[in-house]
């Protein structure tokens, strides 16, 4: 084959390889399909609309085909975030009434269940999440009375986390992290028949100190009284106690004194060898002149003798 000849076919082959690499170029870019980090997806065909969801697939860039796509759905953390008007349970002490609650909840899709999703309800889950969590928490509020919300929050926190959780990890194939219940609001009824009631509470409370208070001080005077009258009672029995052994040292003291006494006259009588009574007698004045001699007072009875008429006259 000559070169004429072959020029024909060589401009052919290189159309075709240009064809080719043009194709080779809008084709490949069309193939390539995207998925976020904080996303997962199914395949899809877009000329036919039939989704693969037995394969769920994660972040990166994927080759695909021209003739598919995804359908991606986030698996980061979503919100919940509601105020939503719930009905109380009624007791004893009070009866059922509307309160309206601020919830938030965390939740995520299960990454491996993204399949099953779709099947349900293909890419309008959000709303099933917001249905499915509400009833669960209206269910939940109907276990628990007003008071029960102002004085016992986290039980209450706990039993609708645990309700949600169950709800939509078997219906929406979704995992709740956690629940919040932030604000609880009560009607105005509500509120001012709470407000007179923590009230009067309040004011029993303080009239209760007071009684007790009162008591106590009724109690701390009879106390002190009790102590002043005892500190009196120990005074005066200490005087006394202290007045008797005053005295009976005083008597002891006389008493060794007069023993002393005694046996000394009795020595000097020995010694003088007086033994009538009358020398007794007169040694006995004598000793106790000589003894008192200085509380004695010298006096001389003029009048019965005579003796001062006569020194007058």
């Amino acid at each position: 084959m000559s070169s004429s000849d072959r020029a024909p076919v060589w401009m052919c082959i290189c159309i075709c390889l240009a064809i080719g690499g043009l194709l080779t170029i809008i084709l490949v870019p069309m193939s390539l399909e995207r998925i976020n980090f904080y996303e997962a997806g199914l395949k899809a065909q877009v000329s036919t609309g039939k989704v693969d969801k037995n394969e769920v697939w994660t972040a990166g860039n994927h080759l695909i085909g021209p003739d598919f796509s995804f359908k991606t759905f986030p698996i980061s953390m979503q919100l919940f975030d509601q105020r939503i008007a719930v009905w109380t349970k009624s007791s004893a002490t009070d009866a059922g009434s509307t309160i309206s609650l601020d919830i938030s909840f965390i939740y995520k899709l299960r990454t491996e269940d993204i399949g099953k999703l779709y099947a349900k309800v293909a890419h309008s889950f959000e709303p099933l999440v917001v249905a499915t969590a509400l009833d669960a928490i209206r269910n939940s509020a109907t276990l628990f009375g007003v008071d029960d919300y102002i004085r016992d929050r986290s039980t209450i926190e706990k039993a609708m986390f645990q309700n949600v959780s169950v709800a939509l990890k078997e219906n929406i194939f979704c995992d709740v992290l956690d629940l919040q219940l932030r604000r609880i609001i009560l009607s105005p009824d509500g509120e001012r028949t709470k407000l007179a009631s923590a009230l009067q509470v309040q004011k029993n409370a303080q009239e209760q100190y007071v009684q007790k208070a009162t008591v106590i001080e009724e109690e701390t005077s009879l106390n002190v009284l009790k102590i002043h009258n005892e500190g009196l009672r120990l005074k005066n029995t200490a005087k006394a106690q202290a007045s008797v052994i005053q005295e009976t040292a005083a008597f002891e003291g006389k008493k060794t004194i007069e023993t002393a006494r005694s046996s000394g006259i009795k020595f000097m009588l020995s010694e003088l060898g007086l033994t009538e009574d009358e020398h007794k007698a007169s040694l006995d004045y004598i000793t106790t002149l000589m003894n008192n001699k200085d509380a004695l007072k010298p006096y001389v009875n003029f009048g019965s003798t005579g003796l001062l008429n006569k020194l007058v006259s």
